[in-house]
C-alpha cells in the first residue's frame, strides 16, 4: 500500500513538472518578456523591454516544488576589460588615428572598428587594425553646437563572451589609444528568480532584478 501511494505521488510531481514546461509571456503593456522552460531542466528568459537597449537573455536550470518555481542564474562579473586614452589638440588634423594593443602593451591586428557620424547621412566605416594595432580614418566635416559627434564601437570576446562598448569623440581629438584587458579577473554571482505557478500561468513574487507581481501567460 505504502509502494502504491508512493507511486501515485510520483505521477503527480511529474505532471506538475510536466504542465510547466512551455512557453510564458509576460502580460504587460510595455515589455514582451518570455520565459522558456524545458523538460531538460533549463530555461531561457528573454527580457524586452520598450528600450532594445536594455534587451537580456539569460539561462539556467529550475526547479519546481509545490507551486514554487525558482530559476537559478548564474552571471559572471568581468573587471575592468578596456581603457580608452583620447589625445586633444588645438590644432587637429583633418584624420584620426586609432591604436589598439593589450594591457600589456602588446599590437593588436585585426580588431575590428565600427566608426560612425551622430548625424545622419554621412558615411560609417567598419575597418580593421593592421598587423601593427593602428588604423586612421578621415574625419567628418561636421558643423554643429554638440562636442560629441562622433561614435566608435567595438565588439569583442573575454573568456566566451562578446562584450560590445561604444564611446563618443569630438573634431579635436586625433588620436585614440584602445587598450582591452584579455585576462580580466571574473567573478561569478548567483540569482533566484521566484514565481508562483498556478492555472497555466506564472507570477513573478522575489527576484533581484525582476519586477514583482507580474503574471506571465503560458502561450
Amino acid at each position: 500500500m505504502k509502494h502504491y501511494i508512493l507511486f501515485i505521488l510520483l505521477i503527480l510531481i511529474s505532471s506538475d513538472s510536466e504542465r510547466v514546461i512551455g512557453i510564458f509571456k509576460i502580460i504587460d503593456d510595455l515589455n514582451e518578456d518570455t520565459i522558456e522552460i524545458r523538460k531538460n531542466g533549463t530555461y531561457t528568459y528573454k527580457e524586452r523591454g520598450d528600450s532594445c537597449w536594455l534587451w537580456n537573455d539569460f539561462t539556467g536550470k529550475w526547479k519546481l516544488e509545490d507551486i514554487t518555481l525558482t530559476l537559478f542564474e548564474t552571471k559572471r562579473t568581468l573587471d575592468v576589460t578596456s581603457e580608452i586614452e583620447r589625445n586633444y589638440f588645438d590644432n587637429s588634423s583633418d584624420s584620426i588615428r586609432i591604436n589598439v594593443k593589450s594591457f600589456n602593451g602588446e599590437s593588436i591586428g585585426g580588431f575590428k572598428i565600427k566608426y560612425e557620424s551622430l548625424i545622419n547621412g554621412l558615411p560609417k566605416y567598419e575597418v580593421k587594425t593592421d598587423n601593427k594595432g593602428i588604423v586612421k580614418l578621415p574625419k567628418f566635416k561636421i558643423e554643429s553646437l554638440d562636442k560629441e559627434v562622433v561614435v566608435i564601437g567595438m565588439d569583442y570576446v573575454i573568456y566566451s563572451d562578446t562584450i560590445s562598448e561604444q564611446f563618443s569623440i569630438d573634431e579635436k581629438v586625433d588620436n585614440i589609444i584602445i587598450r582591452l584587458n584579455q585576462s580580466p579577473d571574473s567573478i561569478n554571482q548567483y540569482y533566484e528568480h521566484k514565481f508562483k505557478y498556478k492555472d497555466n500561468k506564472l507570477t513573478s513574487y522575489e527576484s533581484p532584478r525582476l519586477s514583482e507581481n507580474k503574471i506571465y501567460k503560458k502561450l
